[in-house]
């Protein structure tokens, strides 16, 4: 089995800060987004700074 790389395992760890997600949702989310366009990566960077 492979590790998960650093940046992925960071953005899991930030979103199950989040209240009601915890770590399987947190990686659902993640992996959503890898998943995803460039585009709507972006404009959710945007909408959180």
């Amino acid at each position: 089995m492979q590790a998960t790389p650093a940046p992925i395992t960071k953005l899991i760890d930030e979103f199950s800060r989040l209240p009601g997600i915890g770590p399987k949702t947190a990686s659902r989310l993640t992996f959503y987004l890898l998943r995803s366009s460039p585009e709507q990566a972006q404009s959710l960077a945007e909408a959180l700074q």
